[in-house]
């Protein structure tokens, strides 16, 4: 399991189980000049949907072999994350960090707040998924988080809110219940944290949410930047799942 990691895009996921892979040019930059693996060097190949393959480096491709037995580092709940994007680079962090928390979905939204982004686009969006993929292999995930496409607050709730079983809308009310008191670690089904950029959620916004049955929760007395929120949410509800796993 000391072997190194490649996840796989998805176009190249079609010559799998088995047989030979033409990597791109990233790929071999990483493998050759990164990970220093030669020739015949083995390493594990990640398809991002829950299966790893054990391969060789040969020349300008990845010869597969079949799907090899590997520890599941999954977090077991479908978490997704729907954050307002903050300033900055601060979304990119966010990625990366709630990928090793065990998120399955993130998906970034334009609020009343959020502020304009005239460079966001297809490339930006890749950068995104790949900044994802990366931390997936390094926290040992079996399955790649998917980052969707940012959409429109509103329409993102008219599209998604009714597929989760459990919603929480982090805000800083100091008289909202803590979301640790709000959620339930034994029920099915995915769990929607909703999170605001800077300047939090316009009332416009927190009335639609509660109209789709988001329950206002709190993350602490403290108040929390756009990129820190969804952190310390992330991080209640995987160590709350994880923690009641022990529990006979």
């Amino acid at each position: 399991m000391r072997r190194q990691r490649l996840t796989l895009e998805p176009e190249q996921r079609t010559a799998l189980p088995q047989g030979a892979i033409a990597l791109t040019e990233s790929q071999l930059h990483y493998l050759r000049h990164v990970l220093r693996l030669r020739d015949g060097d083995s390493f594990w190949l990640l398809d991002g949907v829950g299966s790893w393959y054990g391969a060789e480096l040969r020349g300008c491709c990845a010869q597969v072999g079949s799907p090899s037995p590997a520890p599941s580092q999954e977090l077991g709940m479908e978490i997704h994350l729907a954050i307002a994007m903050p300033k900055g680079s601060a979304m990119e962090l966010v990625i990366r960090q709630s990928t090793e928390l065990g998120v399955r979905y993130i998906h970034p939204l334009w609020s009343d707040r959020t502020v304009n982004r005239d460079d966001l686009g297809k490339q930006k969006h890749q950068r995104w998924q790949r900044i994802a993929s990366e931390a997936a292999e390094l926290s040992l995930r079996s399955h790649c988080p998917q980052v969707l496409l940012p959409q429109n607050f509103s329409l993102w709730l008219s599209q998604w809110a009714d597929t989760f079983s459990q919603r929480f809308v982090a805000v800083t009310d100091r008289g909202a219940p803590h979301l640790l008191n709000l959620f339930a670690a034994h029920h099915d089904g995915p769990t929607a944290l909703l999170t605001g950029c800077e300047g939090g959620w316009s009332p416009s916004e927190m009335h639609a949410a509660r109209e789709y049955h988001f329950q206002p929760c709190s993350l602490g007395d403290r108040i929390l930047s756009a990129g820190t929120a969804p952190l310390a949410g992330l991080t209640m509800l995987a160590a709350l799942w994880e923690t009641s796993q022990d529990v006979p």
